[in-house]
């Protein structure tokens, strides 16, 4: 795959790819594309025309699930036929009718129940509540910190989290989880990039078990339909046309399939697409299951956050939408007249036409009168929606405050957690249900990218393709045929930015110095905050009760004030800590440098004005040869 210089795609595939092959019958009946299935982790069963994509997709699993996620999406009225009003509704959608509008508003000559026609202000309180919840686990401030012995191990796990986008991810797949009970996350490697994906529980089936009892999956498959543009078999034409989209997770691949159609009559093709399939050959399954709730029934889907109210928060979207529509009316009065009968024989028998608005005047004789008919209390409707829908918070454990009154209040942090009560019991539970499905996610990132660390990998795409015999079926491969043969291998690895870290230089001096990332030696481990932080008057509160309580001592060290002061920062304590006392030292240091004595007097040295230059000697005078007088006792 092309890419950076010096970076390796994880997605090469290790060894020789053997296909694309011929389309050719598949045991079982349909169609299939013969290659490797089990370099895949696929077997026949899950691969051929055996496989059978129509009785998991409408499975009444599926149908269960589809229906609970209709009142997320605020769709579980579309299949009524008759709008408030008591008129024919087109079909195929509210907002984009795909057929002809009725030509006028006649009402039926008969009644149409309540439960057949479709509110026109429905509440979706179902899509509120899931909301709340996701934001009470996943919300601003309350995503769980990484956390490891390893330093290089937690900083991994950081970047990995956000490399991926994975708050991102979790936080949809728990709106998904909330709405239908089920939810699952996956992940895979990219061109050296960490890439998450959430996916709806009506769409996921599990086809093989690694461990019932936790819920991890050996084998998955995910199953949707979707209309795109293609060539129709039958005249050749390009038209919108239904697909199947298929993909599967085992404990070899991650396995995406290209899209084949969805043919009644005959079975589909399934053909692997090779360049978007990845075979990691880690030995698990790249596919998180999550259960929102633990399951009541013992199956692999868990509880959503509504449970089993669907018939009252259907009464809800009536009650609703019945007051709405009567406010309506109330703004838009009938008139009554109060006509003699004089009045109505002048007028023929009829009243005639009425004008109504303030530039138009209605005349009647001292008999007669004119009123508009309105509810006399338009709040009965209002009190009755309250009631509903205070009724379902309680029953789902849902607090909703208003936000005026909650502002004006102040309510310090444990005020709030009294308030929040039955919410935070429910955030608890999801809390042990959501957390190690994080965990788990991230500690497979790391022991796969620790695993490709340790592998060679082919340098190139380099593969052969078998040969085939006269049917078109490719044959075995013998001894005597020479294949291609990688020369260069190199390691796997992930791009991604690289850390800080701080060292002392030989000057003592902190600098700064970006380091790649490794994943470590140790698996992390999920801290989680307060749902609310305490606020100053509370904290204040706190530490001047337990310094009365001590006499005045201290209460807290150094190191555990450093620590739940990062953990209101959501900052790691220890490295926190780390700071402080390199902080603390320089401080030392530099105060003991300004305690040095100052080195002891010297004499200052005496000022002497500059030596006049020497004067020169005059010249000396020449003097005469003498004659040497002779010595004794010598002659001439």
């Amino acid at each position: 795959m092309p890419g950076s210089a010096g970076v390796t795609h994880l997605n090469v595939v290790q060894g020789a790819s053997p296909g694309p092959y011929p389309v050719g019958p598949a045991p079982g009946g349909g169609k299939l594309a013969p290659t490797s299935w089990g370099d895949y982790g696929l077997d026949e069963q899950s691969a051929s025309g055996a496989f059978d994509p129509g009785s998991l997709f409408h499975s009444p699993r599926s149908s269960t699930l589809a229906f609970r996620f209709a009142y997320y999406k605020g769709q579980q009225h579309d299949n009524r036929q008759f709008s408030m009003d008591a008129q024919m509704l087109p079909a195929g959608g509210r907002a984009i009718p795909t057929t002809q509008p009725f030509i006028g508003g006649q009402e039926p000559n008969y009644y149409v129940p309540m439960s057949q026609r479709r509110p026109c202000a429905p509440y979706r309180l179902a899509r509120k509540v899931t909301g709340d919840f996701t934001a009470m686990l996943f919300g601003q401030g309350r995503w769980p910190q990484m956390r490891s012995d390893d330093d290089r191990t937690q900083a991994a796990a950081e970047q990995l989290v956000k490399e991926s986008k994975l708050a991102s991810v979790f936080t949809q797949a728990r709106n998904f989880g909330g709405a239908t009970g089920t939810a699952g996350v996956s992940w895979c490697f990219r061109a050296g990039k960490p890439i998450a994906r959430a996916h709806k529980g009506q769409h996921i089936h599990v086809l093989a078990w690694e461990d019932e009892d936790s819920s991890v999956p050996a084998h998955v498959v995910e199953l949707k339909q979707r209309t795109q543009l293609g060539i129709d078999p039958e005249d050749g034409k390009l038209k919108p046309l239904l697909y199947w989209l298929r993909r599967d997770w085992t404990q070899q691949a991650d396995v995406v399939f290209k899209p084949t159609l969805v043919n009644s009559e005959e079975g589909p093709v399934w053909q692997i697409d090779e360049e978007l399939s990845w075979k990691h050959q880690s030995g698990s399954c790249h596919f998180v299951w999550i259960q929102n709730l633990p399951s009541e029934d013992d199956s692999e889907d868990g509880c959503s956050d509504y449970g089993e109210t669907f018939d009252q928060m259907d009464a809800l979207d009536e009650l609703n939408s019945v007051h709405q529509r009567g406010t309506i009316k109330n703004l838009d009065p009938t008139l009554h007249l109060r006509v003699s009968t004089d009045q109505q024989e002048k007028a023929g028998g009829s009243v005639g036409i009425i004008r109504k608005g303030s530039d138009n005047a209605i005349v009647t004789d001292e008999k007669g009168g004119a009123e508009y008919l309105q509810l006399a209390d338009t709040q009965v409707g209002e009190r009755a929606v309250n009631q509903q829908r205070q009724q379902l918070l309680e029953v789902m454990s849902c607090i909703v405050l208003d936000p005026e009154k909650a502002a004006a209040a102040a309510s310090s942090g444990e005020a709030q957690k009294l308030l929040y009560a039955p919410m935070l019991g429910q955030c608890d539970v999801l809390r042990q249900q959501w957390g190690p499905a994080v965990e788990r996610t991230v500690n497979q990132m790391l022991n796969c990218w620790r695993q490709l660390r340790e592998t060679p990998l082919p340098a190139n795409d380099a593969g052969f393709e078998l040969p085939t015999g006269d049917d078109g079926m490719p044959t075995e491969v013998t001894e005597e045929q020479e294949l291609p043969v990688v020369q260069e291998l190199e390691y796997g690895d992930l791009d991604l930015k690289p850390r800080v870290v701080f060292e002392v230089d030989e000057l003592g001096a902190q600098v700064k110095r970006l380091v790649p990332h490794e994943p470590g030696e140790q698996d992390v481990e999920l801290e989680w905050g307060p749902y609310f932080k305490p606020t100053g008057q509370d904290k204040q509160q706190i530490t001047g009760a337990l310094g009365a309580a001590a006499a005045g001592k201290p209460v807290l060290s150094q190191e555990t004030a450093v620590a739940l002061a990062a953990n209101l920062w959501d900052k790691d304590g220890n490295k926190e800590w780390e700071l402080v006392q390199r902080e603390a030292g320089n401080a030392l240091d530099r105060e003991a440098a300004d305690l040095q004595p100052p080195p002891a007097d010297l004499p200052e040295p005496a000022v002497t004005e500059p030596a006049a230059p020497p004067t020169p000697d005059p010249p000396a005078e020449e003097e005469e040869d003498l004659p040497v007088p002779p010595l004794p006792g010598l002659g001439d």
